[in-house]
């Protein structure tokens, strides 16, 4: 056996794809059974890989590690802290935890239990995440791979994923529906602006692209607002195309969103949706909607089409309604466009 201790500082080290940059350490080594074992601090100015977009900056390890006799393969864990992660759309910032690590150099597979203080998943942001999963690392193709479970506060999602919805909704201010519309819309831009969630995730990204599932969630909004997304492959969002993919169930209710279980099917990113909503009837400002189960399919030039029957009773320009049947059909296109009474119903 061996006992003693080894400095390392070297300005750049590349494995495959991939490059540690200004790596620093002072480890107590010693020799077991032919197996070099090193315990200490591990510092990184970064270490990058460009062709996927995967970058994590100043990196700190509090590392116990044993290799083979030939130093190919490595087996450890430890603390860390990183200034900064980013992978493809995906980032964490002021993040602290725990770390395994076990497989070759150009291969390492483990687990992380971390807290973040800031966080960027595809169009969603978070004042701070946990995530408890296993990852995979692949230097030499430049890969890297994970699925666990993730919890997130005071998060924000881009209003402009929800525009094929939000936008038709506040062009229906003006029409017999106005009121309701208005209020599900408000509800809806309220939640998505200011929420809490946990549930699945998994992270795909490689050089050229990626994507980030969520296979389920449980989201939790101001005012009671809650909704569950469950079922199939759940939501993926697709870098760098920024295409979004719903194949999932989700339920929702309270805080003013409608109450009820969306059904949706989308056998491609960004392609046209099929499904049913099953929506309770919805109340504002004096005015109830009542939807017959509304019914999402395919349309021409990879729009969604949308039909339902709706009852309304409330206020009317000169007097009051009861019951008063509008059968509705429009169809949803890209980035909100839209389109209503674009049939019979």
């Amino acid at each position: 056996g061996f006992k003693g201790r080894t400095a390392v500082a070297s300005p750049q080290l590349t494995l495959g794809r991939c490059t540690a940059i200004g790596v620093h350490t002072n480890l107590a080594l010693a020799v077991v059974a032919r197996h070099p074992k090193v315990e200490g601090p591990l510092t990184l100015g970064s270490f990058v890989c460009p062709a996927s977009r995967f970058y994590v900056l100043e990196p700190r390890f509090d590392a116990k590690a044993s290799f083979n006799e030939s130093f190919t393969s490595v087996d450890g864990t430890g603390r860390m802290a990183i200034s900064t992660l980013t992978a493809g759309a995906n980032g964490l910032a002021a993040l602290i935890g725990y770390i395994s690590y076990k497989g070759s150099l150009a291969e390492v597979a483990g687990r992380v239990r971390l807290s973040a203080q800031r966080s960027r998943m595809a169009t969603a942001t978070a004042e701070r995440t946990r995530l408890n999963a296993a990852y995979r690392l692949g230097t030499r193709k430049g890969t890297f791979d994970l699925v666990g479970n993730f919890a997130s506060d005071n998060s924000t999602l881009d209003p402009a994923m929800l525009d094929s919805v939000t936008v038709p909704l506040a062009s229906a201010a003006g029409t017999p529906i106005g009121p309701v519309a208005t209020s599900i819309g408000t509800a809806i831009g309220r939640t998505a602006s200011r929420f809490n969630a946990a549930g699945e995730i998994r992270i795909v990204n490689f050089p050229g692209g990626g994507a980030a599932r969520i296979t389920s969630a449980d989201v939790k909004g101001p005012n009671g607002a809650r909704a569950r997304i469950s079922g199939r492959s759940g939501v993926t969002f697709y870098w760098p195309r920024s295409l979004l993919r719903i194949d999932g169930t989700i339920d929702m209710a309270g805080g003013g969103l409608p109450s009820g279980r969306v059904i949706l099917r989308q056998p491609r990113p960004g392609g046209p949706l099929s499904g049913v909503a099953d929506l309770e009837p919805y109340s504002a400002n004096g005015e109830r909607l009542a939807l017959a189960p509304v019914r999402f399919g395919p349309g021409p030039g990879g729009a969604t089409e949308v039909s339902t029957i709706a009852l309304l009773d409330g206020p009317f320009p000169n007097g009051i309604v009861k019951a008063l049947r509008l059968p509705i059909q429009g169809r949803v296109g890209k980035a909100g466009a839209f389109a209503v009474g674009t049939a019979c119903a």
